[in-house]
């Protein structure tokens, strides 16, 4: 299982547990407003054909995002959610 990193760089269709948000990223208030909050489960579904941009599944919302928007997102295996 990967070790904590960007969301843009999490494999496909493997759950993954939001560790924190840069403090310097420019969408901050958007993607809290979505529920990128600290223990919140997301999980990478699918990219387009072209490679970004690549759908998350966050709650029972499904939104798309930018690699560089996602690059802001730090997550880390499922397993450590408890921790």
């Amino acid at each position: 299982m990967p070790s904590p990193c960007s969301l843009c760089r999490w494999p496909l269709r493997t759950p993954a547990v939001v560790v924190a948000l840069r403090p310097d990223c420019p969408l901050r208030r958007r993607l809290l407003d979505f529920g990128f909050t600290r223990g919140a489960v997301v999980c990478p579904l699918f990219r387009a054909p072209s490679g970004a941009p690549t759908a998350y599944q966050i709650g029972g919302t499904v939104l798309a995002l930018r690699d560089a928007d996602a690059a802001d997102v730090i997550v880390a295996p499922a397993e450590t959610r408890g921790v």
